[in-house]
């Protein structure tokens, strides 16, 4: 297919968008574990450049994280919004999903602390 085809000859950042964009893929076939598979390898490229780049490895650890959400896989999803946040304390989008996820299992303490840092981050602003 034409995203596997681009990556083994890619630069990292090439294959991490093949791999993303290729996990876009599956996601919209409702396909969870070649996405997750495929945003795994992304995290995988993205960690053994010789400069990391937090924000991007950010934004696949909460898509991965999603994804894990997705499988019902619980405690994938908190540990992988959790290490996002840490490198990306201000992602409001990552704090409101995990806030939304803890308040439905009933974690109501943490859903208030993540929310209220979101909001104090202005999200839900225009």
């Amino acid at each position: 297919d034409d995203f596997t085809s681009v990556i083994p000859s890619a630069t990292a950042q090439g294959k991490i968008q093949a791999l993303v964009g290729r996990s876009n893929a599956w996601m919209a076939l409702k396909d969870y574990r070649n996405a997750y598979d495929d945003l795994t390898q992304a995290i995988g490229v993205c960690m053994v450049r010789a400069t990391i780049d937090e924000q991007q490895l950010s934004s696949l650890l909460f898509a991965r994280g999603k994804v894990s959400g997705l499988m019902n896989h619980v405690d994938k999803f908190l540990v992988d919004v959790g290490k996002a946040l840490e490198l990306c304390p201000d992602n409001t989008e990552a704090l409101e999903t995990r806030s939304t996820l803890c308040y439905a299992l009933g974690m109501y303490s943490e859903a208030e602390t993540d929310l209220c840092d979101a909001l104090k981050l202005g999200a839900g602003t225009p």
